[in-house]
C-alpha cells in the first residue's frame, strides 16, 4: 500500500483540475414531463441560478431562494 501511495505522489502527469458543479435535483423546469400540467415556466438557467443560491420567481409570483448553494452533482 505504501508503494502505491508513493507512486501516486511522484507521477509526472499533473492532477486534473477540480470543478464544482451546482445543481438541485428538486426543481422542475419547462422541460420536465409535468411542466404542461403544472404550468411551469422555469428554464434550466433559472434552475442553475436557484442551485447557486439566487432567488427565482415561482409561478404564483413568490420569490424562492435556498439558504445556500447546493452541490447535488
Amino acid at each position: 500500500m505504501a508503494a502505491f501511495a508513493v507512486a501516486l505522489c511522484t507521477a509526472s502527469e499533473p492532477a486534473p483540475p477540480r470543478q464544482a458543479f451546482f445543481g438541485d435535483l428538486h426543481i422542475h423546469t419547462m422541460y420536465s414531463m409535468d411542466a404542461f400540467v403544472w404550468n411551469l415556466f422555469a428554464t434550466p438557467d433559472d434552475a442553475y441560478r436557484f442551485a447557486k443560491g439566487e432567488a427565482v420567481v415561482h409561478r404564483d409570483g413568490r420569490a424562492l431562494r435556498l439558504r445556500g448553494p447546493r452541490l447535488d452533482f
